[in-house]
């Protein structure tokens, strides 16, 4: 009998069983990769019909959801836009760039696992450093209707989670569209209270600082011209504007005292009046004392004048004790 055995495979035979397995295993893997690139196409495939939005529509209005859908916040996603722009919340503004909507589906894209979820979507706009950065100092500034308002016809762009990536699932809560809307609502309010305090926080500040700075400029002026006062804020050389956003500054001098106004220029702000006291001391040497007052109740019109009591500045009726 003719022996037709390929000589390879005669080779082959007298190879120990390690090396054996060896090149079986070579083969397989080989053999697996020319699979693996024959069904990409079909991948791509598949990812095109799924970003064509005929299986998973691209976008739905939030009327759309029912009680089978979840809230939820995610963690751990590398995307630097996302991260950066999430900072916002840090520094009070609303956001909704870690809140999603699902129904725990998933799909498989190149063996990867991806969460069907919606969201929001973010503002389309390049990140700006200096924004970025001016608006850590001023979370306030031009944020006031910045966060969109949230409505049943209010769109929401899918997204694709990869379960990888994710670092956690937060807040997981049932859906629920009126609560979202009233939620937005709260938040958004609070934001705008928020906002408003610091913009009073700061009218005050600088009301306080600025009559402070005629106050003590007048008594050191006091001192060094034998008695008396300055009669006008040129004469004074500080550095306090006449009229500001917030206020308009003015004073009005005698030879014993001196009363400064920050008139607000708004009937939502509270006004300020300055007062400097002559007063002789033990030694019937002239000393001045100060006081600032702030009116009871915001307005336009100039708060009433401290007086002394017992040689203690005192603030009037519908004026109250100014403190830093």
């Amino acid at each position: 009998m003719i022996d037709k055995t390929p000589k390879s495979a005669k080779k082959l035979g007298k190879l120990s069983p390690a090396i054996q397995k060896i090149i079986a295993t070579s083969c397989s893997l080989i053999i697996g990769s020319l699979i693996t690139l024959n069904t990409l196409p079909s991948r791509a495939n598949e990812l095109e019909t799924l970003l064509s939005g005929q299986e998973i529509p691209l976008t739905l209005p939030l009327k759309n959801f029912d009680n089978s859908w979840r809230r939820i916040s995610i963690s751990g996603l590398a995307e630097m836009a996302d991260m950066m722009k999430s900072w916002s919340g840090l520094l009070g503004t609303p956001t909704y760039n870690n809140v999603y909507y699902t129904q725990g589906k998933t799909v498989v894209i190149a063996n990867k696992n991806y969460l069907v979820a919606y969201r929001i979507p973010m503002n389309a706009e390049p990140i700006n450093f200096m924004a970025l950065a001016t608006q850590m100092l001023n979370p306030c500034e031009g944020q006031e209707n910045s966060s969109p308002t949230i409505t049943m016809e209010t769109p929401v762009s899918l997204s694709l989670l990869n379960l990888e990536t994710i670092g956690s699932l937060n807040d997981i809560k049932v859906f629920n569209i009126n609560q979202e809307i009233a939620d937005h609502r709260k938040n958004n309010q609070l934001f705008r209270e928020m906002c408003e305090q610091k913009k009073r926080d700061e009218a005050k500040n600088e009301a306080l600082s600025n009559l402070s700075m005629i106050n003590n400029t007048q008594q050191a002026y006091f001192v060094e011209n034998n008695g008396k006062f300055a009669q006008s804020m040129a004469d004074l050389t500080v550095d306090v504007p006449i009229e500001t956003n917030n206020y308009k500054y003015s004073m009005i001098v005698s030879d014993k005292t001196v009363f400064s106004y920050a008139i607000a220029r708004n009937r939502d702000k509270m006004s300020y009046v300055g007062g400097v006291f002559v007063i002789p001391d033990s030694d019937e040497n002239d000393q001045t004392l100060t006081i600032t007052c702030i009116s009871d109740k915001p307005g336009i019109t100039m708060p009433n004048q401290p007086f002394l009591q017992e040689n203690e500045p005192t603030c009037a009726n519908g004026t109250t004790i100014a403190y830093w």
